[in-house]
């Protein structure tokens, strides 16, 4: 069956545990992001939400999961600033 998880800082992501989501709270350090992600995948979730600041330092890694349907990694917004996309 597949999962849906979200990384990023435990203030951005608290709420989604209480809806039913699997949280992975941990540093913006790129390696751990790529690690956590990586993770996921094998675990077969199907949807990754990843916040802002997190997809910024790994927007490169994250060009690979672009044109594969499963997982869908999807951006959202963190609790600090607003943070503008390239695209």
């Amino acid at each position: 069956m597949y999962k849906i998880g979200v990384i990023g800082d435990e203030d951005s992501i608290l709420g989604f545990s209480s809806i039913g989501m699997d949280t992975f709270s941990i540093a913006q350090e790129r390696e751990e992001i790529k690690k956590t992600i990586e993770e996921l995948v094998e675990k077969e979730y199907a949807i990754i939400y990843l916040t802002e600041k997190m997809s910024l330092l790994v927007e490169d890694y994250l060009l690979k999961y672009r044109q594969k349907q499963i997982p869908a990694i999807i951006t959202i917004p963190s609790s600090s600033r607003k943070t503008t996309f390239r695209q």
